[in-house]
């Protein structure tokens, strides 16, 4: 594979896992399960969710009250080949528990996770795979 075709994968891939959290954060029903392959799972919080169904339902669960917002960075694509990549990076997850309609409080960042995500190329284009992390700092203040 040449370098442009690289570099392109890894653009790919990047935006693939950024437009998923920017759905994730938007709360749109089923949008965020639309970035993973059919049989994808994502470990939530310590919780495997198998399937787009499944991870759409977990996702539906969340508290309305809740607003969210997920900074990613350090994004880093390492290309397998020219169908399956995998993508690290770190997430600043900021919270408000009381949030209702309104914008949310903006305080301190509740946790850093170091996550990892596999994509494969479908026909469709890229889909993930499998997606989970580890939370790397915590406030414990914050519930």
């Amino acid at each position: 594979m040449d370098d442009d075709a690289r570099r392109g994968i890894e653009w790919d891939a990047t935006r693939h896992v950024l437009r998923f959290y920017r759905a994730l954060d938007e709360r749109t029903p089923g949008s965020s399960a639309a970035y993973f392959d059919e049989h994808g799972t994502w470990e939530r919080m310590g919780t495997p969710h198998h399937g787009r169904a499944a991870i759409d339902a977990a996702l539906a669960a969340r508290d309305p009250q809740l607003a969210i917002r997920h900074v990613v960075s350090n994004l880093v694509a390492d290309v397998e080949d020219a169908d399956h990549v995998t993508v690290t990076s770190y997430v600043t997850v900021f919270l408000d528990r009381d949030a209702g309609e309104g914008p949310g409080r903006l305080a301190a960042p509740k946790s850093i996770w170091a996550n990892t995500t596999t994509l494969v190329r479908r026909e469709a284009g890229w889909r993930i795979t499998r997606h989970g992390g580890r939370i790397v700092m915590t406030r414990p203040d914050i519930a």
